[in-house]
């Protein structure tokens, strides 16, 4: 694994907000990690240590749906992160990623990594934990909607 350069994040609209110094501490906390087309990059299940931000290609966002067989519930493009709980919680990965048919390369942050910066406080460590609650928060908005309007189409379906 190489590192990135702080000129690559500059790059991603996650990223606007932090200042060069920021980005620098980042880029030397991220290792880059090259990924054949479809190759796993975790599984689901599996206990999360990482972080990652899409650097080029696309990932596979899949999900077990009955033994052996996957269903793609989405994709992540350049500049997207994903994983990021681990950074919190360390706990099980929710979905399967791959890396999509031209392959992909991701920065990948270790939970130790960041730990070690937030315990030193650092302000990016901060800032890091705001972008990572407000994409969960937004996660949670998003799946809330999905879910109020399943339960009015099947109460719909139920009332004909």
């Amino acid at each position: 694994m190489s590192t990135i350069a702080a000129m690559q994040l500059s790059n991603l609209p996650v990223f606007q907000m932090m200042s060069p110094k920021e980005l620098e501490v980042l880029a030397l906390a991220l290792k880059e990690r090259k990924l054949a087309a479809g190759e796993e990059l975790y599984r689901q299940g599996e206990r999360g240590s990482t972080c990652h931000i899409v650097l080029h290609g696309a990932l596979s966002i899949q999900l077990d749906v009955a033994a052996g067989q996957r269903r793609e519930v989405g994709l992540a493009l350049p500049g997207e992160m994903l994983g990021e709980v681990a950074l919190l919680d360390g706990g099980p990965r929710s979905a399967t990623v791959c890396a999509g048919p031209e392959g992909a390369r991701v920065g990948e942050l270790a939970k130790a990594d960041f730990d070690q910066v937030f315990g030193a406080g650092s302000p990016f460590a901060f800032k890091l934990m705001d972008l990572v609650a407000e994409r969960m928060v937004g996660r949670m908005r998003e799946a809330m909607e999905r879910l109020v309007a399943a339960v009015v189409l099947e109460d719909e379906s139920n009332a004909k």
